[in-house]
């Protein structure tokens, strides 16, 4: 549902063409993720195992038929990537500064 809001989306934002339901449109797109890939991108320093970041690529194969099925346009393939960033814990500047000040206000003796 994410993808087919984001290609509305981008359609209405184009104005070329106006979305419609199926019975009043005079074309129909159609589409299919045939693919997802997730690579590490980047690890966390001293720990390569834990990964802080991730190539994302997603593989769909589309087509554009008129409203009484005939083939508009043939399939075509395309490959959408983006990344993306998890587990990101953000210290305070303070704590990333002087990790060894203590954590409580009562002085260490």
């Amino acid at each position: 549902m994410l993808v087919t809001d984001s290609v509305i989306k981008q359609l209405q934002q184009d104005g070329t063409y106006k979305i419609a339901d199926k019975g009043n449109a005079d074309a129909v797109l159609k589409a299919e993720i045939t693919e997802i890939n997730r690579t590490p991108a980047r690890s966390v320093r001293g720990n390569v195992l834990a990964t802080t970041e991730f190539n994302l690529a997603m593989h769909v194969r589309y087509k554009l038929e008129a409203r009484g099925g005939a083939l508009l346009m043939p399939y075509a393939d395309v490959v959408g990537t983006t990344s993306f960033f998890v587990g990101l814990m953000l210290r305070p500047m303070s704590d990333r500064l002087c990790p060894w000040q203590p954590k409580s206000s009562r002085p260490i003796l």
